[in-house]
């Protein structure tokens, strides 16, 4: 678009028509200048740019989200379009004929593949293209005729081999007041391309891990190829009292097995929480040297809690030691080094292992190794005058053996 004014001279005297005609001129191009500087700061972006589904079966099925964002704190609207030779097998979820988003409210877009049965093996490809409205002024009173877009790619290899992978994590139990259910969840992805819907067993024992009081196997929901889901269960506690309990979890189809913790509780009762984050000891040490062994807790609970760290050292896996540290008191919060000490009186490899016991409860175990070294020699002062009278006691006999030797060889 051209513009065409004419601007009176200076040195002619305007009149207010000339005047008028000038002013509105002056608005006009700052009125372009405003619709351009908008539209050129507009941008769209997408994580990813570019999709590749590898290794979808024939009839099988694929996702991935994507994520639509801009710079501009202005809420921008616009529409999808769909190309390329997978056009038909591409769907997309939220289906919206309009979106819209902003800085701070992207768009979450999931992507959809289902290759026919009949496809060939091969590589395919087609795209998305996000094209956005005309791009609007934030006063609303000035339009563009400017419009951003951006395309997505998208690759799809279609294969005939199936593939199994799935992989588990997030196994818990929430605590439970007495007489109410446990709730128990966990976590499949499946990483392969076939569907798969794996059995997980759960075994609850006590405190002390000695005795068994549920045994349960469950069959996990369908997890659709490169998808995850959550899956919730509940489970009876009728047969627990209050306290500690520990649960031993197993998918065994992804792989995966675990322990966890939880705790029965009075209605209205706190639980404390507390957690071993490790078990510290020097590496290497030497034979009767005196090594302390730290183990480092923190406490979650919100109140103050009585720790002490409990265990044993092994050699060649039998107890040569049993170690209890004194009882602490650690706040909320607060980390602690519950401290014990150990002398090796024979060289080897040496593991210690051991919980810490907290307002009767227990953390997960936790180890490290020490390795003795033989005793090494040290020259003490009284050693050392040992070792002078010695060589001053042989030096005299073999004075006096050789003395003789020749007393001998006179006669």
């Amino acid at each position: 678009m051209i513009i065409r004014t004419e601007i009176p001279k200076m040195n002619s005297k305007p009149t207010r028509a000339s005047t008028r005609s000038y002013l509105n001129s002056l608005i006009i191009i700052a009125m372009l200048i405003l619709v351009a500087d908008n539209a050129s700061a507009v941008s769209v972006g997408l994580s990813p740019a570019r999709i590749d589904f590898n290794g979808v079966l024939r009839g099988g099925y694929a996702e991935r989200n994507v994520r639509i964002s801009t710079s501009d704190p202005i809420e921008l609207t616009g529409n999808f379009e769909v190309f390329g030779e997978i056009e038909e097998w591409l769907r997309l979820d939220p289906n919206e004929k309009t979106i819209s988003f902003s800085s701070s409210n992207p768009y979450l877009l999931k992507v959809i593949v289902e290759p026919p049965p009949d496809a060939a093996n091969g590589v395919y490809s087609g795209e998305i293209r996000i094209i956005t409205d005309a791009v609007v002024d934030p006063t609303g009173s000035v339009g563009a005729s400017v419009r951003a877009s951006v395309t997505l790619q998208i690759f799809v290899t279609v294969t005939d081999q199936q593939v199994y992978d799935c992989t588990a994590g997030g196994a818990a139990i929430k605590d439970s007041e007495l007489d109410t259910p446990l709730i128990f969840e966990w976590l499949v992805r499946n990483n392969g391309n076939v569907r798969t819907s794996p059995k997980v067993s759960i075994d609850i024992w006590d405190r002390e891990k000695e005795n068994l009081y549920i045994s349960r196997e469950y069959t996990s929901g369908e997890v659709l190829p490169t998808t995850e889901r959550t899956f919730t269960q509940k489970l009876s506690s009728e047969r627990l009292g209050l306290g500690q309990y520990w649960a031993y979890i197993k998918i065994k189809d992804c792989d995966f097995d675990t322990i966890t913790t939880f705790d029965i509780l009075e209605k209205g009762a706190i639980s404390d929480r507390g957690e071993l984050l490790g078990v510290d000891a020097p590496p290497w040490v030497y034979v009767d040297d005196i090594v302390p062994i730290k183990a480092k807790f923190v406490s979650g609970s919100l109140r103050d809690v009585r720790a002490k760290f409990k265990g044993d050292i092994r050699l060649d896996d039998k107890i040569v030691q049993l170690i209890d540290s004194e009882e602490t008191i650690v706040t909320p919060g607060q980390q602690a080094d519950l401290t014990t000490f150990f002398t090796p009186k024979s060289e080897g490899k040496y593991v210690v292992n051991g919980h810490v016991m907290y307002n009767s409860k227990i953390t997960y175990d936790k180890s490290t190794i020490i390795n003795v070294q033989p005793k090494k020699f040290s020259m003490t002062f009284g050693n050392a005058i040992l070792v002078i009278v010695y060589l001053i006691i042989a030096a005299a006999i073999i004075f006096l053996i050789r003395k003789i030797q020749k007393a001998k060889k006179k006669f």
